[in-house]
């Protein structure tokens, strides 16, 4: 923005230049001259505007629909299997004893045999001496 020291030095250059009498005309002038540029880029910033929403719709919109149907499909097909997956029950599965029931008398057995022989032993050295 131009200050009022930097506005009274160019009017006063423009005075010597153009003469005093003249000085009211050119203001005029160069005021309207302001305008038109004004009203100029306030309608290429209409056309631009108008330009990018044309393209947009014209362009932007069936694409962004296209990819979101693609999308949705995908979902709801993966969504289908997930379900099917959930409702089916696998024929192929094996099933395990449960864990430490059926595992539990073999080791009660060994931990037993083998306290059954330490004692064993220790009581023939008791005995045998």
């Amino acid at each position: 923005m131009i200050g009022t020291t930097e506005l009274m030095i160019i009017l006063g250059v423009a005075a010597l230049i153009f003469g005093s009498s003249k000085l009211p005309s050119i203001a005029r002038d160069v005021g309207k001259a302001l305008g038109e540029v004004n009203k100029a880029e306030k309608e290429l910033e209409k056309l631009k505007s108008d330009f990018t929403s044309e393209i947009q719709s014209s362009i932007q919109d069936p694409i962004q629909s296209s990819i979101q149907s693609t999308i949705d499909s995908a979902i709801g097909s993966e969504q289908e299997m997930i379900s099917e997956e959930e409702s089916s029950e696998p024929d192929d599965i094996e099933e395990f004893p449960e864990p430490g029931r059926d595992h539990e008398p073999d080791i009660e057995d060994r931990i037993k045999g083998e306290a059954v022989k330490y004692i064993g032993s220790k009581f023939k050295s008791k005995m045998f001496r």
